[in-house]
C-alpha cells in the first residue's frame, strides 16, 4: 500500500486549488463536476452544513461500479479513521460524567494495554510499567504506532505473540504517533460504560443524532445502501466484497464505522453548535473547544515526530524510516478529537483554527467553527491520500468558503 500523501503534495495542490468564479448552481457545482469528470474516481459525494443547519450535498457517479444507480448523500460508505472524532466524543462524555479523568493513570483499568512491551529501534522488547493516560490516547501519545504505517511493527516477529495489540513504539508522552490509540478509547469507553461501543453510540450519539445509517454491523435493511469499495491500480478500480459476510464482534473505535454523507454532517452540525442538538446536547460548549484546542506543545511535531534530518525540503518529503503518518504534516497540533490547523498559506487563511480528518478509503472531512461550517468529501477507494480525492477535498472547501464567507463581505 502507497504511504500517505507527503506534506509537499499536499501543499502543492492547496495552493493549485482554483479560484473559479461562484456558479449560479450550487457552490461550484460545474466547477466540482468538470473536475470529477476528469479523474478516474467512479464516484464521490460532497456535503457542507452551516452552524444555522443549511446543508446541501452534491453526488456524481455510481453507488455500484458498473451499475446505473446513482450514488446519493444517504449511501453508505466505510469510514475508517473518521471513527476517531465520534468515540473521542463518547470518552469526553464520560469524562464530564465524572467516570474518568484525562489524566488518571489507566494502569488498573486497562492492564491488557498498559503491560504491552515497547518495541525499541533495535528491535528489542523492553517491559514497561509506563502510566499512560486518557489524555495521551486522544492526542495519540501513547507510543502505539498502525503496522501499516510504522516498518518496526512490519518486521516485528509476531509468532507467539499474546497481547491483544502489537508492541507500543515508544514511551507515553514522547512523540506523537499516528496508531491504535482511539481503538484503545473505545475501549476504555466499553469498560466504563458496561456496553459495546455499537450500543453506546447508538444511545448517546448516533441515535439521539437520528444518524440512522451510522453503525459498526449495517441493520440488513440498509445494506443495499452500502457503496461499492475497493482499490485504483493505474487509474483503474478493482471492487473488494461490498457488503460484509460476518458481524463485527469487536468494535474498532479508531476505523470500524460505515456512515453516510448525510448522517456525517449531522454529527458535525452539532459539534459546529456547540454538542447541542434539537432535544439536548452530546457535550457541553467547553468541552466542544477541547476538541480543537492544541493539546501538545509548539515545537512538539518538529522536535519530535520529524527530526530535521528525516526532513529533505529539497524532495519535499520525509525521510522517517519509521513511516510517521503524513496527513498531519500542516497542523499545528492535536485536539482531543482532530487534528488542529492554523496554517497561513491557504486562502484566506481560512482554516485557521479548524479540525480536520480523513478515513483510510478517502474520506474526509473539516469542521471551522470560526466560519460556522464543515464539509465532507466522500470517495471509496484505497490507496489513501489519492491525489484526485486530494484535489477535490480542498476544492470543495476553497469553493463553500468563498460562497459563504468571502463573498458576504
Amino acid at each position: 500500500m502507497k504511504k500517505l500523501i507527503t506534506l509537499a503534495t499536499f501543499i502543492i495542490f492547496v495552493l493549485m486549488a482554483p479560484s473559479i468564479t461562484y456558479a449560479q448552481k450550487l457552490f461550484g457545482y460545474e466547477a466540482i463536476e468538470s473536475t470529477f469528470d476528469q479523474s478516474p474516481i467512479p464516484a464521490s459525494v460532497f456535503g457542507y452544513v452551516t452552524k444555522n443547519e443549511k446543508t446541501e450535498t452534491m453526488s456524481f457517479g455510481a453507488a455500484i461500479w458498473g451499475e446505473e444507480e446513482k450514488v446519493t448523500a444517504d449511501h453508505i460508505f466505510r469510514i475508517a479513521s473518521m471513527t476517531k472524532a465520534i468515540t473521542s466524543v463518547a470518552v469526553m462524555q464520560l469524562v464530564e460524567q465524572g467516570l474518568i479523568g484525562l489524566d488518571d493513570p489507566l494502569n488498573n483499568l486497562m492492564p491488557e494495554m498498559v503491560t504491552i512491551p515497547v518495541l525499541n529501534k533495535d528491535g528489542e522488547l523492553i517491559e514497561s510499567d509506563d502510566i499512560i493516560t486518557l489524555r495521551h490516547l486522544l492526542t495519540h501519545t501513547s507510543g502505539f504506532g498502525y503496522e501499516f504505517l510504522e516498518k518496526r511493527l512490519q518486521n516485528f516477529n509476531k509468532e507467539g505473540w499474546q497481547f491483544e495489540d502489537l508492541p507500543r513504539m515508544d514511551k507515553p508522552g514522547e512523540i506523537w504517533r499516528y496508531g491504535t490509540s482511539t481503538d484503545w478509547v473505545g475501549k476504555v469507553v466499553e469498560k466504563l460504560s458496561g456496553k459495546s461501543l455499537e450500543n453506546y453510540f447508538r444511545d448517546h450519539i448516533t441515535g439521539p443524532l437520528e444518524m440512522h445509517s451510522t453503525w459498526f454491523n449495517v441493520p440488513e435493511d440498509l445494506q443495499h445502501l452500502i457503496v461499492s469499495y475497493g482499490i485504483k491500480t493505474d487509474s483503474e478500480f478493482s471492487e473488494y466484497r461490498r457488503i460484509p459476510i460476518r458481524k463485527v464482534t469487536s468494535y474498532s473505535g479508531g476505523g470500524g464505522l460505515f456512515s453516510s454523507p448525510n448522517d456525517y454532517l449531522k454529527f458535525i452540525h452539532c459539534i459546529l453548535n456547540d454538542g447541542a442538538y434539537d432535544d439536548g446536547y452530546i457535550l457541553s460548549s467547553e468541552t466542544v473547544k477541547k476538541l480543537f484546542n492544541n493539546e501538545l506543545s509548539e515545537n512538539f511535531y518538529l522536535t519530535h515526530s520529524v527530526p530535521e534530518e528525516e526532513f529533505n525540503p529539497d524532495e519535499g518529503a520525509l525521510n522517517s524510516t519509521d513511516g510517521h503518518s503524513l496527513t498531519w504534516a500542516l497542523a499545528k497540533g492535536h485536539g482531543y478529537g482532530f487534528l488542529e490547523n492554523d496554517t497561513e498559506v491557504l486562502l484566506d487563511n481560512y482554516r485557521k483554527g479548524s479540525g480536520y480528518w480523513l478515513g483510510l478509503y478517502n474520506t474526509y472531512f473539516s469542521i471551522n467553527p470560526n466560519h460556522g461550517y464543515g464539509i465532507v468529501t466522500f470517495h471509496q477507494f484505497l490507496p489513501s491520500g489519492d491525489e484526485d480525492a486530494i484535489r477535490l477535498y480542498l476544492m470543495f472547501e476553497q469553493e463553500v468558503h468563498k460562497a459563504l464567507v468571502q463573498e458576504k463581505r
